[in-house]
């Protein structure tokens, strides 16, 4: 009687688990396979239901068994997805680096290079980066491929500046500073052809003096202008400072990825409204500069260019309490001098704004050249991006006409 029990229970679980296949043909294979295990789970609960005491442990090692497949069986698809998301996630990585790494021999970006010297011009320093080395004269040269873009002669001075070789230095009454990066300091160009030198030739009153540094921004000048510097190696008492502004100064301010020459230079962050100074970007943002570091290995981030944040136009509240702060200091050091920020032409308007405009508002003086010299018939740059002899003499002399600096009889 109890056999017959078991066994038409038994036929009623192969009926339902028929049925149960049937409303789930369209299932995969695998899902087959977890049913017939569920069938022969149910299987073995009802004969050990009939089953005497003795074959009762026969059929609960079978029960673990049914149990510990199903379990595998999970286990398995759910390796199975995670293998197949690792390698929809690496396998387009891995190809691009790939393709992007057999290009970079076909595109060499100038823009990107860096400048040979036949001697050191910089050194490490902590908490600057890196300052010009004193006492020297060194020769750079810029070339793409087997063409050379530029070749100059930099003369640096004991105190390590840029040298302005202008005429009768010794009788000038006001000085012109210079602060700010390569477009300041004169990358690519002799030292009788910088921003800094043409000032002094058509403004011959002010002894001009170029505290640029290729690679430097507002973070950088601020920092060297605290620790009073400036005051200590500018004999004369009054005159005018100049803050050369090009658009890369938004990145460098912010510390993004692509300026990983800029790690060891001067961090500052506005906290609670006011702007303080944090250390360096690596002692500040440790794992931020790790991660933009390992990054920058990638052959598609160096071939497109890619940088983080993709626009810096978030640093502009940061650079403008940077410049403002510039400002402040510079007129406490030079009592009854001015502090302006120069807008170099093409520059200023990248990325959808005006930074001058934001500047202005700062409370903050601006020489706005933007569209100076719009039909000019020369390249206003190298193909490295500097500016040529050139478009420093025509810079200089609208700043000498515009502060009304020349010559008496011109003007």
């Amino acid at each position: 009687m109890g056999a017959a029990r078991c066994a038409g229970t038994i036929e009623s679980v192969h009926v339902q688990a028929y049925h149960r296949r049937t409303e789930r043909s369209n299932a995969t294979g695998e899902v087959a396979r977890c049913n017939r295990i569920a069938i022969g789970f149910s299987q073995y609960r009802v004969c050990a239901r009939g089953m005497t005491r003795n074959n009762r442990h026969i059929h609960g090692l079978m029960l673990r068994i049914v149990r510990t497949s199903a379990s595998v069986l999970a286990r398995q698809r759910l390796l199975t997805g995670l293998l197949l998301i690792t390698i929809g996630a690496v396998l387009p990585v891995v190809l691009s680096e790939c393709f992007f790494a057999s290009l970079r021999h076909i595109r060499q970006n100038p823009t990107g290079s860096e400048p040979s010297w036949n001697i050191p011009l910089l050194k490490n320093t902590p908490l600057f980066g890196y300052r010009l080395l004193s006492d020297r004269h060194v020769v750079a040269t810029m070339k793409k491929n087997s063409e050379i873009i530029w070749h100059a002669t930099y003369s640096i001075d004991k105190y390590g500046r840029r040298t302005t070789p202008v005429d009768n230095a010794d009788d000038r009454k006001f000085f012109a500073v210079f602060l700010g990066c390569s477009f300041t300091f004169g990358e690519g160009v002799n030292d009788d052809e910088t921003l800094p030198f043409y000032t002094g030739r058509y403004a011959p009153e002010y002894m001009p003096y170029n505290y640029g540094i290729p690679g430097h921004g507002a973070n950088s000048m601020l920092h060297m202008m605290t620790d009073g510097r400036l005051r200590r190696e500018i004999p004369q008492e009054r005159g005018f400072g100049v803050f050369v502004y090009m658009d890369d100064n938004a990145r460098r301010v912010g510390g993004s990825m692509r300026v990983f020459w800029g790690r060891d230079q001067a961090c500052y962050e506005i906290h609670d409204g006011r702007l303080r100074w944090m250390g360096s970007f690596r002692t500040a943002h440790p794992w931020r500069t790790w991660i933009y570091d390992r990054l920058l290995k990638s052959h598609t981030i160096s071939y497109l260019n890619v940088d983080i944040p993709p626009t810096p136009t978030r640093y502009y509240p940061l650079m403008e309490a940077i410049v403002k702060d510039m400002d402040v200091v510079f007129r406490r050091q030079f009592p009854g001098s001015e502090f302006y920020v120069l807008i170099y032409p093409r520059h200023g308007n990248a990325w959808g704004h005006s930074i001058a405009d934001d500047l202005r508002a700062a409370g903050i003086q601006c020489l706005d050249y933007r569209e100076l010299a719009p039909d000019a018939e020369w390249d206003l740059f190298y193909a490295d991006s500097h500016p040529v002899p050139r478009t420093n003499e025509a810079v200089a002399m609208q700043l000498v006409k515009d502060l009304n600096i020349g010559a008496p009889e011109g003007r």
